[in-house]
């Protein structure tokens, strides 16, 4: 997925990453971890980046977890979390 580094655009990127976890047998508090910390990803990527600059995210499972790698430009990071809580 790819996004602006402007709002509303990383917010949404949030929003898709917490029904990803909870799609992929998180709980509340699984969702709620990832998306705070995809949160403060994003906001450090998209600090220093150019007006027209996207940040690509991908998703992928990791073992018991999510793995999600964001990049923009020559910028990358990678945010894992483990889905330790069953929902329901």
């Amino acid at each position: 997925m790819t996004v602006s580094v402007h709002e509303p655009f990383r917010s949404m990127a949030v929003d898709v990453a917490a029904k990803y976890a909870e799609l992929s047998g998180g709980g509340p508090a699984d969702v709620e971890s990832l998306a705070s910390t995809l949160a403060g990803a994003l906001n450090d990527l998209s600090a220093d980046a150019a007006e027209d600059a996207t940040i690509e995210l991908a998703f992928r499972p990791n073992g018991h977890g999510i793995e999600v790698t964001l990049t923009c430009g020559a910028k990358a990071s990678v945010v894992r979390q483990p889905l330790l809580a069953k929902k329901g």
